[in-house]
């Protein structure tokens, strides 16, 4: 009987060892890989609000294409002919101014550069604005001619849409004739 004792209570005790053993280098059951898990808490996040549009002074056209587009000029330098500049009765004047279609339209033939304001200088009214694709610089060229009289001059430019609207910043020249 005591061998029957002494073999349970060895029994029991390598039974018990293993468990508590096992316990201690257990590996976590993984779960099946088509369980659904839940996935880790998010907080939630701020939904911006929207902000309504603002009008654009900006002339909406149509390109070549038929697709709406945006005109606009951007006035860069003076090229030639500072304002300021003297020049006798009736010399040749040169003038370039450099600008930017910073619009969303290229210009064309189409497109016209307009006097606004001041003195006509020998010129045309209305001059073609030379064609330049959207995002692009180029060189705006009126020939002028120096008044007959002594005096300071000066003569504004306006950009024109195909539908004549004006659009973008204006450009000009200021000479004095001695």
């Amino acid at each position: 009987m005591r061998r029957i004792a002494s073999n349970v209570i060895t029994i029991a005790t390598i039974v018990f060892g293993s468990l508590v053993f096992a316990g201690c280098i257990a590996r976590p059951l993984q779960p099946a890989p088509d369980s659904l898990i839940d996935p880790p808490f998010l907080p939630p996040t701020q939904i911006p609000t929207p902000v309504p549009p603002t009008p654009t002074p900006i002339d909406q056209s149509q390109n070549s294409s038929g697709a709406g587009c945006t005109n606009d000029l951007k006035y860069i330098s003076d090229v030639s002919v500072p304002d300021g500049s003297e020049f006798k009765p009736g010399e040749k004047i040169d003038k370039k101014w450099e600008v930017e279609n910073s619009g969303t339209c290229s210009w064309d033939k189409r497109y016209k550069l307009k006097q606004t304001a001041g003195n006509e200088m020998g010129v045309s009214r209305d001059q073609a604005l030379y064609p330049a694709r959207a995002g692009s610089r180029a060189e705006i060229r009126i020939q002028f001619i120096a008044p007959a009289e002594p005096g300071l001059y000066s003569s504004k430019w306006q950009a024109y849409s195909p539908s004549g609207i004006p659009f973008g910043e204006w450009i000009s020249i200021q000479i004095v004739v001695k």
